[in-house]
């Protein structure tokens, strides 16, 4: 990127070959500005660690907007083929031909391409995390892909076997343990499991990004909340069956929706694909436990009995063991290598508008992860509201699994016709 030097002054004429001279300066500064601009293959998120909940966004935004077009709803069947569904409507498949949300051409899944990243503090108060869909230098994998249940996990028998399932109009299998349900993805095949922390973050950091706020609440609400009896089994809220946001395709957004035989309307969320991000009910994760001093996370498909792991690759991070945290929204966040918010520093009161996440980390070890939270704690419920006060074996009628695939082993994105994917 040049200047042109034309030595002019106000008042003075400009020659046909100087006017040629500067069209062309001109052209080459835009290829220029347009090189650098594909050269920097990364978008930024800032976070102020005080009460301002906005987030500053920057670098190559068509970057950031080309990786959120790659987040969506795919079907998988049990060998791992693939097709992408239409990104305004999941009533249909790519290729335009209607789709089936009912398990005959296998699961509705919610897809999150790798994302790489590093993070960096800039101040005592700003940390800032950057992303990129490619390798670059100095980033870390942040998390490799990601296929997670675009619905709350319902179950279905299949050749004799109690199978958990992503399926629309359906509702969630509650009551049952998270090694139960763990049970039941294996049933449908091997290479099936439960939704493990390392996804429930991505989406934490997906939707802070797409809002540009670490509230996202007022964007995308809280999903299911409120509504009679929302603290017992018989809540109305609790009656509204999956798929009410196939028309977001894999827009994020909420919908409005009626529960049946009820005159109660409630607000249903999805983020990119994934319907009941948050809200509804409470729901399992996976691949995340303590021992009362270092928290282990890790990505194998396995579920622990409520003990560190043994037996998988896992990595540690940091554990806050302060008993006044209970019920205490977080102010600060450790981030870490992996950008695992995790919290550091809490409020001395509770206040969810300016908190990352609420997560209740008690003094004894081996509590079971929940997040999301229940139509019973209304506004509450947020992509980081994290509860962490239940024994491993735990199981209740608010809680819920949410399948998930090991996405190394998806085969290829079929783009014809869906009947091409076989079993």
């Amino acid at each position: 990127m040049g200047l042109l030097n034309l030595n002019k002054k106000t008042g003075d004429t400009f020659t046909a070959a100087e006017v040629n001279q500067i069209g062309a300066a001109i052209d080459q500064n835009t290829n220029d500005i347009a090189e650098l601009r594909s050269s920097m293959m990364y978008w930024f998120v800032d976070y102020d660690e005080g009460n301002n909940t906005a987030l500053a966004v920057g670098g190559n935004m068509e970057v950031r907007q080309n990786y959120f077009d790659m987040c969506g709803r795919i079907i998988v069947n049990r060998n791992g083929d693939a097709a992408r569904l239409n990104a305004t409507d999941s009533n249909y498949f790519e290729d335009g031909t209607a789709a089936k949300h009912d398990g005959s051409y296998g699961q509705t899944m919610a897809y999150r391409p790798p994302l790489y990243g590093k993070v960096v503090r800039l101040s005592s108060t700003v940390v800032r995390v950057y992303k990129s869909p490619t390798p670059m230098q100095g980033f870390t994998l942040l998390y490799d892909t990601i296929v997670e249940g675009a619905f709350l996990g319902s179950v279905e028998t299949i050749d004799g076997k109690i199978c958990l399932m992503s399926l629309a109009n359906t509702l969630p299998k509650d009551s049952i343990s998270m090694s139960t349900a763990w049970g039941y993805a294996q049933n449908y095949g091997k290479d099936w499991g439960l939704m493990n922390w390392t996804a429930w973050n991505a989406d934490n950091l997906l939707a802070h990004d797409f809002c540009k706020n670490r509230n996202v609440r007022p964007t995308l609400g809280s999903g299911i909340i409120g509504g009679t009896n929302s603290g017992s089994a018989s809540g109305v809220a609790y009656t509204i069956p999956s798929g009410c946001t196939l028309s977001l395709g894999n827009a994020s957004g909420k919908v409005s929706v009626t529960a049946p035989d009820a005159s109660e309307q409630f607000s249903e969320v999805s983020l990119f694909g994934k319907e009941s991000a948050w809200g509804k009910k409470w729901q399992f994760i996976a691949g995340n436990i303590h021992n009362g001093s270092t928290i282990y996370i890790w990505d194998d498909n396995k579920v622990v009995n409520g003990n560190p792991p043994s037996g998988v690759n896992y990595r540690t991070a940091y554990f806050n063991n302060d008993t006044n945290s209970n019920d205490k929204c977080p102010t600060k966040m450790a981030f870490g290598e992996k950008a695992d918010l995790l919290p550091t520093a809490f409020q001395t009161t509770n206040n969810t508008t300016v908190n990352y996440a609420t997560m209740w980390y008690m003094n004894g070890g081996g509590e079971i992860l929940l997040g999301g939270g229940s139509a019973y704690y209304g506004s509450n419920c947020a992509p980081g509201y994290v509860n962490a006060n239940n024994v491993f074996g735990n199981s209740n009628w608010n809680i819920v699994p949410q399948l998930t695939f090991m996405a190394y082993k998806l085969k290829y994105f079929c783009l014809k016709e869906p009947h091409t994917i076989s079993e």
